[in-house]
């Protein structure tokens, strides 16, 4: 990320309004292993997706095994569709439906 973000009083970047994350946002979604393995699955792929075809990529980064283990799949499913990927789409990092269980482009 661009190292001439506005600094806030507490050291931490604010937002610039060209959609950059604080650096304290960074932080918080690199330090998941689950969250880096989705945004490099999405980074190669073409959007939309569904929830299960990225949970399946998922596993299949992580374990190097495909096709992957079923129960894997419903395990990490259930954790993107409740924890990651509504946090990525809070920050404006991609565009989430839990309704339809659709990953799009973040508006």
């Amino acid at each position: 990320m661009n190292g001439n973000l506005p600094r806030s009083t507490d050291g931490t970047d604010e937002v610039d309004g060209t959609g950059r994350l604080r650096t304290d946002d960074r932080h918080r979604v690199l330090a998941s292993e689950c969250r880096r393995r989705v945004l490099a699955v999405l980074a190669a792929r073409p959007l939309p997706m569904d929830l299960e075809e990225l949970a399946s990529a998922v596993v299949t980064e992580r374990t190097g095994t495909s096709p992957p283990p079923p129960g894997a799949v419903d395990d990490v499913s259930v954790s993107l569709h409740h924890n990651h990927l509504p946090m990525l789409s809070s920050l404006g990092m991609l565009g989430y439906d839990p309704d339809t269980k659709r990953i799009s482009e973040a508006d």
